[in-house]
């Protein structure tokens, strides 16, 4: 996450003219965005195996809500659409990216839990 947030970064900076320049940045942002599924798409099995798909879901869910909220945050930093407002646009973005990466540095596990692993009832 760190990485796309810093290419986002750098790309806020270039002018409208520098097209081909901005474009290869935004696949390069892009690119290592979607390498960072790589991961995610299994953290959530190996925390607890036995309950992945639940974790999934409520996981999924929850992070739909931003694309939800992604037009009209967009909408509001950029009503002339200028450089300066999409330039903090993209500094949201970038600071979104950098949380997300320090939450999961901070919080993040890939052990599994206890309260995942089935207990033995004895009869």
């Amino acid at each position: 996450l760190v990485v796309p947030a810093i290419l986002l970064t750098a790309l806020s900076f270039f002018d409208c003219e520098q097209t081909a320049f901005v474009v290869v940045l935004m696949c390069l942002a892009a690119s290592f965005l979607s390498l960072n599924f790589v991961g995610l798409m299994v953290n959530m099995f190996d925390i607890s195996p036995t309950h992945g798909g639940q974790i999934m879901t409520v996981s999924n869910t929850i992070a739909n809500f931003p694309g939800i909220l992604t037009p009209y945050t967009v909408a509001q930093f950029t009503p002339n659409n200028t450089r300066e407002q999409w330039q903090k646009m993209f500094f949201l973005t970038a600071g979104i990216l950098t949380f997300g990466a320090l939450c999961f540095v901070v919080f993040g596990k890939v052990t599994v839990e206890k309260w995942s692993v089935p207990t033995e009832k004895k009869e």
